[in-house]
């Protein structure tokens, strides 16, 4: 299960598949534990507001993460 996650986010985000995979899953892992345990989807992207990227990979580690919730909560955007 964890690696067809895997698999569709690095589907709609080729760039990111140099990223480490063991942080990614970690972070996957925390989205998770925060959609299981009853966290709302906009509570979990509120998080995300608060950071302020300053370089591409981190812009790019912020859409990941943006993702990776999305699909966590079974919200595909279709893009």
């Amino acid at each position: 299960m964890r690696k067809l996650f895997l698999a569709m986010i690095f589907a709609t985000q080729p760039a990111l598949a140099q990223v480490d995979c063991a942080q990614v899953g970690e972070l996957s892992e925390n989205i998770m534990t925060m959609r299981q345990a009853g966290v709302p989807i906009q509570q979990a992207l509120k998080t995300l507001e608060t950071v302020s990227p300053q370089s591409e990979a981190a812009y790019m580690a912020v859409d990941l993460a943006k993702n990776i919730i999305l699909v966590a909560y079974h919200i595909v955007t279709g893009k």
